[in-house]
């Protein structure tokens, strides 16, 4: 697999990450959302250290994922009820 390199900017700090050519675009957009964050958070919170400020972000995005996650579980419950609900009609035939 083909690495790159990309230099990358977070809180005023330069760091050169490898990663598959084909996960540049993600890493970029990942980057990307991470300074959106680590913004929003300095914004609200201007006299933390930036420590802080990424223990802030960081807790805030894994917030977000767990909390998708458990959305996403919950869709595929009632996906699996539907398709239960679909394979009842059509083996009763009430279906129309």
């Amino acid at each position: 697999m083909v690495k790159e390199e990309l230099q990358i900017s977070i809180l005023d700090q330069e760091y050169k990450i490898k990663c598959n050519k084909d996960e540049t675009d993600l890493l970029k957009e990942s980057i990307n959302y991470l300074n959106n964050q680590i913004d929003e958070t300095k914004s609200s919170k201007s006299n933390f250290t930036n420590d802080k400020i990424l223990v802030l972000t960081s807790l805030k995005i894994v917030s977000q994922f767990l909390k998708q996650k458990n959305e996403l579980k919950d869709l595929e419950i009632v996906s699996d009820e539907i398709a239960k609900l679909q394979d009842y009609i059509d083996v009763t035939g009430d279906g129309s």
